[in-house]
């Protein structure tokens, strides 16, 4: 017989979001009525719905699930000091920090970084998670320099579990964003470039790749290298043309080169990739 995670992920493919709520809603009814029931599958379930409801902004009931999911982990384990209790703990920590409680949010943090601290878990994969999640919720709060140090601090740590890898990358783009709006255009360039080379040897075809290529692009404009920020569009718009069709970022990659060519003086040209991007925003209204 399936798990609950494996029909979980076969309902996400098959069937609507409510269909999906209904399982999970009649599953955890069941497993909580069920003494003698597999807990671990208690916890699958409530994490599930967990991310389901905070994704949906039904935060209290994100929270309700989550913390019967620690509730649940701590009576199957018989101790609160484990890594899948300071994962969970991760996602109650997400779901404060989408309702903007950043108190709570850092508090439930404290307490899972404290966790892995303690059991030696602090060059893993999980604490290097924590520690993005970290950076994320200070750049919410706007204190970038620490979300920067918490940044380069989960990046140092993902570029030794994972070298060249999709979340090596995505740890570069982070410091390179949070670089951005703390106005450090040096910096921001070379940590995008840096993802650019690992998504390029990587998949070509991965949106990963236009994205991270577009970011530079932007960062090129900013920092006033006009023909790099050009050509960055450019190639941009190729590849998101070529893997993914005329969509809204290839519009919005066209748009970016009309700025560019503007600010270079090509006006009419500018004028051309401006009236060619209305034309397909136009078309997917």
């Amino acid at each position: 017989m399936a798990s609950i995670a494996e029909q979980i992920d076969e309902l996400y493919r098959t069937s609507s979001d409510a269909e999906v709520e209904r399982f999970m809603l009649g599953a955890r009814d069941a497993l909580l009525a069920d003494p003698d029931a597999d807990r671990g599958e208690l916890v699958t379930v409530c994490n599930e719905l967990g991310g389901m409801y905070r994704e949906a902004s039904r935060y209290a009931e994100s929270i309700e699930n989550f913390e019967q999911a620690l509730r649940t982990t701590e009576e199957l384990l018989g101790t609160r000091e484990s890594v899948q209790y300071a994962v969970i703990l991760l996602n109650v920590a997400g779901t404060h920090r989408y309702k903007r409680a950043f108190d709570e949010a850092l508090a439930c943090y404290g307490q899972a970084r404290g966790i892995l601290e303690r059991l030696g878990q602090d060059g893993t994969y999980e604490y290097a998670s924590l520690l993005n999640n970290l950076s994320l919720t200070y750049q919410d709060m706007g204190e970038l320099a620490q979300a920067l140090e918490c940044a380069r601090a989960s990046h140092d740590l993902i570029a030794r579990l994972k070298p060249g890898e999709t979340q090596e990358a995505i740890s570069l783009m982070n410091i390179a964003t949070l670089a951005l709006r703390a106005g450090d255009m040096e910096t921001a360039a070379a940590y995008s470039h840096r993802a650019i080379d690992i998504y390029a040897a990587l998949d070509k075809t991965s949106g990963h790749y236009p994205a991270a290529v577009n970011l530079a692009a932007v960062i090129d404009f900013k920092r006033g290298a006009l023909a790099d920020a050009l050509a960055g569009f450019e190639l941009s718009a190729e590849l998101t043309k070529r893997n993914f069709g005329e969509n809204r970022d290839y519009a919005s990659a066209l748009a970016n080169m009309a700025t560019v060519l503007e600010g270079l003086g090509r006006v009419d040209e500018a004028r051309e990739r401006l009236a060619e991007a209305e034309e397909i925003r136009g078309r997917l209204a």
